[in-house]
């Protein structure tokens, strides 16, 4: 395996990618999950990943392999204090450890005694956390919170919520985790045009009020259960994954990146990103723009007056058989 590190005063990107030589195998009728080691195969993937840090500065990115068994990609966004964050990105922090688990409930639970031992208050801080991890006959991906993946297999698009509101409905206890009253968010429409929607915080059973049901950290008061999302997948298929903080979704209007920028590497996506929180838009406003007293907003709160980190990961996965 070889690596390449770039980076600049505002933005990092690295980029891995495995041998190119593949050894002819038959694909075998497969159960459960196969790791590359069973298959005597060598799968040539190329990894990228790119961080901006241009809010708080707490996006978090990393990937590896598991040799012989399967790659990994960790995208992470804290808010509030930042300890979660420091201690997530921190190089003691084993990531390979904690992905070894098999499962959303041993994967949470390992994070989260790390946490307990090494954060000693985690009241408004918090960070959501997506994992994928890249079998050759196997995608899972875990999830907490709205830095969401994007997945192409051949053709076919999939894609994990962003546990807002309109995504968690049928998940929310009633008693427990409150919904507290809307919110406006600006919503991208077209290369030059933005408007907002209405969405809804929630109301912690500690008290603290975030904009998704499910986050590390927040002393645990959040839904402690990951999505999960499991794709089979055959070793002659071409696999493109994005994994992505808001920063890049909440800039974004087209609805599969994998499709529309099929070139695009991690780097890329983190600029395109950049280029939109910073650009001059065109303000469309909704109808109905009020408060939850019914008084009109003026224009100013459309604006976008302050951009968010993007930390970006891109898995690519040639055909085995080209």
């Amino acid at each position: 395996m070889t690596s390449l590190i770039m980076s600049t005063p505002t933005m990092t990107s690295s980029i891995m990618s495995s041998p190119i030589d593949i050894p002819k195998v038959d694909s075998p009728e497969l159960s459960g999950v196969e790791t590359a080691e069973e298959l005597n195969v060598v799968v040539p993937v190329v990894i990228t990943s790119a961080i901006n840090q241009l809010g708080s500065g707490q996006d978090f990115v990393t990937y590896g392999q598991i040799e012989n068994k399967f790659d990994y990609l960790v995208v992470a966004d804290g808010h509030g204090r930042g300890q979660i964050t420091e201690l997530l990105s921190s190089p003691s922090f084993d990531w390979e450890d904690i992905v070894m688990n098999d499962s959303g409930e041993t994967i949470l639970s390992a994070i989260n005694k790390e946490i307990e031992l090494k954060v000693n208050d985690t009241y408004r801080d918090g960070s959501t956390i997506t994992i994928a991890k890249i079998y050759p006959t196997q995608i899972k991906v875990y999830s907490m919170g709205d830095s969401q993946a994007q997945i192409k297999i051949n053709e076919v698009y999939y894609k994990t919520n962003n546990d807002n509101i309109a995504s968690v409905a049928n998940e929310i206890k009633e008693g427990t985790i409150e919904v507290a009253n809307p919110h406006w968010s600006q919503h991208i429409l077209n290369d030059t045009d933005i408007t907002v929607t209405e969405g809804r915080y929630f109301i912690l059973t500690n008290g603290e009020k975030l904009a998704m049901i499910r986050a590390l950290g927040h002393e645990l008061s959040t839904l402690q259960k990951m999505n999960e999302l499991t794709l089979p997948i055959e070793l002659d298929d071409e696999v493109s994954i994005l994994v992505a903080t808001d920063g890049l979704w909440d800039v974004v209007y087209e609805p599969e990146l994998l499709s529309k920028f099929p070139e695009y590497d991690a780097a890329d996506f983190t600029k395109l990103a950049s280029d939109r929180w910073d650009q001059e838009w065109n303000y469309i406003v909704p109808s109905i723009f009020t408060d939850a007293s019914g008084n009109a907003f003026p224009i100013e709160k459309m604006k976008v007056d302050s951009a968010d980190d993007v930390g970006v990961v891109v898995y690519k996965r040639v055909s085995h058989s080209s």
